[in-house]
């Protein structure tokens, strides 16, 4: 599955240097835009580029190379503590203020990068509506990276860029405890593959201290799910923003109260008696029908929860609409098989 709209490409100025990014689909689509963070450390954004497919959903897609890496300034020469976690997160922030994104977006993280966007949503910005967090490995001794074989060009580029220049990887290579999990509040996804060194035990902080999480695990894959089973993988990220992401209900103006209320009366009326909300006119039975959520890329390939399942829901009759349900229980767990 590949989806192109509309691609653009740039630099953000940071500290002197360039930060390196991609935007595939519009940014003023209302859904808020997702930003991929790389792992490695010191890899690059070419592994990831199968996200760009989410874009289809109206969810811009910001792919980015870190700096130290890929398309964005390279500084071999910088000593080992010049890297650090602050260094990036502050890169990250300031992408975010470039784009104008920083008032509503989504992150997606993977391995490293998924530790990386931890540490953001522990600092609680304000825009963030929803995090992912993919394949939290901090090595790969026995279990492969990818299990096709070959790998996709776009994989084997990653590590080209990696090979070529290893400075980020050597100065802040190995494990990173992410403490405060406790503090990350917005609607939280977690990702593994069966085969992934990183198994559901592994990351059972993040699943027991973040207080709104679910994890998707997939069964035919190792460290790239994005890649091994990629329509599976770019339909589970889709439902989870669209669930997220929602925008919320707004309170009418203390100045329009009374035309809100007006608004109420009227389209409760519309429940009850079935006439148009505007008219107050009889509707005829094939327009009562209440439509169900646009369908998304993927249909049929999620298990349960109820949120999780695949749209289209059946339709529903506002009489026969059962009552709201919140889309975020305290913890979820979803097998792709």
């Amino acid at each position: 599955m590949e989806f192109i709209e509309q691609i653009r490409q740039g630099y953000a100025a940071f500290r002197g240097y360039q930060t390196w990014y991609r935007v595939t689909g519009n940014l003023d689509s209302g859904k808020a835009p997702l930003v991929i963070l790389h792992g490695g450390p010191g890899g690059t954004h070419d592994y990831l580029d199968a996200f760009k497919d989410v874009a289809a959903s109206g969810h811009a897609v910001i792919h980015y190379d870190q700096l130290g890496n890929g398309h964005s300034t390279h500084l071999p020469h910088q000593p080992a503590d010049f890297w650090t976690v602050e260094l990036f997160l502050d890169e990250l922030d300031n992408l975010l203020g470039h784009l104008h994104i920083s008032e509503h977006y989504a992150i997606l993280g993977h391995a490293w990068g998924g530790r990386l966007g931890s540490e953001h949503a522990i600092r609680q910005p304000k825009g963030l509506r929803a995090f992912i967090a993919a394949n939290l490995a901090a090595g790969f001794d026995d279990q492969p990276l990818c299990r096709i074989n070959p790998w996709p060009e776009e994989v084997a580029r990653t590590f080209a860029h990696m090979t070529a220049d290893p400075t980020v990887y050597n100065a802040l290579h190995g494990p990173i405890s992410i403490g405060r999990l406790t503090q990350i509040r917005v609607p939280t996804l977690m990702i593994c593959g069966r085969h992934d060194q990183a198994t559901p035990l592994e990351f059972k902080a993040f699943l027991d201290e973040i207080a709104d999480v679910r994890e998707a695990l997939f069964e035919d894959s190792s460290h790239m799910p994005h890649v091994e089973e990629r329509q599976a993988c770019m339909g589970t990220v889709v439902q989870f923003l669209d669930e997220a992401c929602r925008p919320p209900i707004l309170k009418p103006h203390t100045s329009n109260v009374g035309a809100a209320v007006r608004r109420f009366d009227l389209l409760a009326k519309a429940v009850d008696q079935s006439v148009h909300p505007a008219t107050e006119k009889p509707l005829s039975r094939a327009s009562r029908i209440v439509a169900p959520p646009l369908p998304h890329l993927v249909r049929g390939i999620f298990a349960t929860p109820r949120w999780f399942q695949p749209y289209p829901a059946p339709l529903l009759s506002p009489a026969a609409a059962p009552p709201p349900v919140s889309p975020y229980p305290r913890r979820q767990t979803i097998c792709l098989c």
